[in-house]
């Protein structure tokens, strides 16, 4: 009987060593997966500030790109107005029908710049299509500058 019972013993003995390794096994892959676990959300986190910080700065950027923009905007228009003020000041020797044309003319090509102000003044952020409006803003601009002064030019013209 003792040797049974001591066989026994080694039997539960063995088992319980089996149980302590697979429970230590058991552990170190808990263990091991937690800290992959841990360690992958916050990488994530950590993309995820980059990223965010990434778009702040981009943000920042075309900010200061609208706001600069914005600000060559309205020199240019101001200088518009004073090129429109000069050419309505300025006296046409030339019949009446002409200097009635012409007036009208200056009176259009103020309407337009009075138009570019409005829509500069009404953007008191970067408009959600950035490049499509500036683009359209800048040939507008131009437009309106090169008319002025072909309008320049024959106001010299027609004075002569």
């Amino acid at each position: 009987m003792f040797l049974h019972c001591h066989i026994w013993h080694l039997f539960l003995q063995k088992l319980k060593n089996l149980y302590t390794v697979n429970m230590k096994t058991v552990f170190k892959i808990i263990f091991t997966q937690v800290i992959m676990l841990i360690s992958l959300s916050l990488f994530a986190q950590r993309n995820d500030i980059t990223k965010n910080q990434k778009e702040l700065c981009e943000t920042k950027t075309d900010t200061a790109d609208f706001e600069l923009f914005k600000k060559e905007a309205e020199k240019q228009i101001n200088g518009n107005q004073q090129k429109i003020t000069l050419l309505r000041e300025k006296k046409l020797n030339a019949k009446a029908k002409a200097n009635k044309k012409f007036t009208k003319k200056i009176l259009t090509l103020e309407k337009k710049n009075n138009e570019l102000k409005k829509r500069m003044n009404e953007c008191t952020s970067k408009p959600p299509f950035w490049l499509t409006f500036k683009s359209k803003f800048i040939s507008d601009m131009k437009q309106l500058g090169e008319a002025l002064d072909d309008l320049a030019v024959d106001q010299y013209e027609l004075s002569q």
